[in-house]
């Protein structure tokens, strides 16, 4: 069954709903994005609000006030597909309408793109209860990224260029590494700012993170492996580095570690991410550490525009 026909079955009546969400049907992480438009991303299917064409004020647009009709677009193999749907629907009722027919309880992302602010950020609030974490487009600035910051204080993950914060971004710094549970560091500068070093991996409290431009040498991640075998950084489940430098040794990052070859070229998941489904998640190499109490640990090599390095937990 088309991710479309999913959705239209599942609008027919509530026994339709029930019968879906009864399939256990997968699907990739469910984000909501809010610019000048909001729109609820799902599979190949995308549900648009409060865009040019849907007849509603100003101000009902800034409260999300129950839209006249929403725009549903598919994407195919070579083209899109789109159409108006008009139901007594708010934006709170499709988001929770999409969650419960792929037995999801939260969506994986808000995303603040420029032209949030036709919204007022109570009402996004309201309409959105329960996210994993909120990603900063890399368009908005330190004021933005401020007002936004302080109206979700609670959120669990982050995803933000560091160079936003231009100057003002070891105001951050310590907020970052200490309070997010899921944190994703970018930046689209040549030259990081202020990047991710030794010391402030250490003290990163994140269970997921994902660090783009990495300074650290391969000595650095190599000590740090090392450490987290013998205890340090428990609550760490992932870890993405992607290297700031050009050419990365694997050999020196698993130099005099008691690690296992486990390269597969099988598909497997971890997370969100399925490895060996594409290019840019095929491994390299993979290597089986241990932690003193024997968790395992993972450290996947992978070649995407450069070496880059997973590190997965199985906590469980």
């Amino acid at each position: 069954m088309e991710d479309y026909s999913i959705l239209y079955f599942s609008l027919l009546s509530k026994n339709a709903k029930k019968l879906i969400k009864a399939l256990q049907l997968k699907t990739r992480p469910i984000f909501l994005t809010i610019g000048h438009t909001v729109e609820l991303f799902f599979c190949s299917v995308s549900i648009k609000f409060y865009g040019p064409n849907h007849q509603i004020d100003q101000e009902s647009v800034r409260m999300l006030s129950k839209p006249e009709n929403v725009e549903v677009l598919i994407s195919l193999d070579d083209s899109v597909l789109d159409h108006y749907i008009n139901l007594d629907m708010q934006l709170k009722d499709w988001i929770e309408h999409v969650l419960y027919i792929y037995n999801q309880w939260k969506l994986y992302c808000i995303s603040f793109d420029v032209g949030y602010q036709r919204y007022d950020l109570e009402a996004i609030k309201k309409a959105v209860l329960s996210y994993e974490e909120i990603k900063i487009d890399k368009a908005l600035n330190d004021a933005s990224a401020n007002v936004i910051l302080n109206a979700y204080p609670h959120a669990d993950g982050l995803d933000v260029q560091r160079n936003i914060f231009g100057q003002n971004q070891m105001k951050w710094w310590n907020l970052f590494i200490e309070h997010f549970e899921m944190l994703d560091l970018n930046d689209a500068a040549e030259t990081p700012f202020e990047p991710m070093d030794f010391n402030s991996l250490l003290m990163c409290n994140a269970k997921h993170l994902r660090v783009e431009k990495c300074i650290l040498s391969e000595k650095e991640v190599n000590c740090f492996l090392k450490l987290w075998t013998k205890g340090a950084h428990l609550r760490m489940e992932f870890l993405y580095i992607g290297f700031l430098r050009e050419t990365i040794s694997m050999e020196a990052i698993i130099r005099g570690l008691k690690c296992r070859d486990v390269n597969t070229t099988e598909q497997f998941t971890f997370k969100h991410t399925t490895y060996n489904i594409c290019d840019a998640t095929r491994t390299v190499a993979m290597f089986d550490i241990f932690r003193h109490d024997g968790i395992k640990g993972t450290i996947v090599f992978r070649d995407n525009a450069g070496l880059v390095l997973d590190f997965l937990v199985y906590l469980d």
